[in-house]
């Protein structure tokens, strides 16, 4: 995923660039702090890309791979598995 500029907005919608967005064509969006994805599927890989911004690339495609049926135990178990 790739850095956007400050106020950024993941979607297709050309009306918010009227409210201080800027539309681009990524399905995950990073801002600083602030991360932001286009639609429910998106928001899956949001969820995968912070899984491996956070526990590393290991940890998000075993999430991914196990059909997203892991516990919190279970990715806590992968991830210090990985370190």
């Amino acid at each position: 995923m790739s850095m956007v500029s400050q106020n950024a907005s993941a979607g297709r919608n050309p009306g918010r660039g009227r409210l201080g967005a800027t539309p681009v064509s990524e399905r995950v969006v990073y801002d600083g702090k602030y991360v932001t994805a286009a639609g429910v599927s998106a928001g899956i890989d949001m969820g995968l890309a912070l899984a491996g911004r956070i526990a590393g690339d290991e940890v998000a495609q075993a999430i991914q791979q196990s059909g997203y049926g892991l516990t919190a135990r279970q990715i806590t178990a992968i991830y210090l598995a990985s370190r």
